[in-house]
């Protein structure tokens, strides 16, 4: 068996030229950056020029990631949810320290996470808020761990559009990706498109 050797390249994210503005925040900048630097290494060796900075700050402002750290508007009542994707304590405290800088305060959290998850992280990151914990009807997952007396638990089937609407103004809906997903599906929200291509 052949083996080749492969060189380690280290991504310098503090001089870089890329719109530090248009970048997602939190961990999702982290992996921005490295694919912009994946991006432009594979350009270098294919031969090919870099693209434009016109061109390059157009696609970045484009780009929409629903699920991961996204903000939704359900007209019909005002509610303004954001949902991410995150699935142990520090992901939790990211998303709540992102949704304080765009809201006043989280009125309520829908919580999913199965039991092999940070479930415990979560309950001492989410400490003082009032949470509804969500459990999926998948067969492969398990919500068995204990949660807090004051937690409302409801399941899957419960989660519909009206009860998003009424739950409160300011909603942080996080865990699993099956779980923002079926919240994303719920609200409509488009996720068909990421990104406009360069015209």
């Amino acid at each position: 068996m052949e083996t080749t050797k492969v060189e380690v390249e280290t991504v310098d994210t503090e001089g870089g030229t890329l719109p530090r503005d248009l970048l997602p925040p939190s961990y999702g900048r982290w992996n921005a950056e490295l694919g912009c630097a994946a991006a432009a290494r594979m350009l270098s060796l294919l031969g090919l020029p870099l693209p434009a900075p016109k061109p390059l700050t157009d696609v970045l402002a484009s780009i929409r990631l629903p699920g991961r750290l996204s903000f939704h508007t359900l007209p019909e009542s005002g509610t303004e949810l954001c949902v991410d994707s995150a699935i142990n304590r520090p992901g939790l405290a990211t998303a709540l320290t992102m949704a304080l800088r765009r809201w006043p305060r989280v009125d309520h959290v829908l919580l999913c996470l199965p039991d092999h998850k940070d479930v415990q992280g979560a309950i001492t990151e989410l400490a003082g808020l009032p949470v509804t914990f969500v459990r999926l009807a998948l067969p492969h997952l398990r919500f068995t761990a204990p949660l807090p007396a004051d937690w409302t638990v409801i399941d899957e089937s419960q989660l519909t559009r009206q009860f998003l609407t009424e739950i409160a103004p300011h909603v942080l809906a996080i865990g699993t990706v099956y779980f923002t997903g079926k919240v994303l599906d719920t609200i409509n929200a488009p996720t068909e498109t990421l990104f406009t291509p360069p015209t």
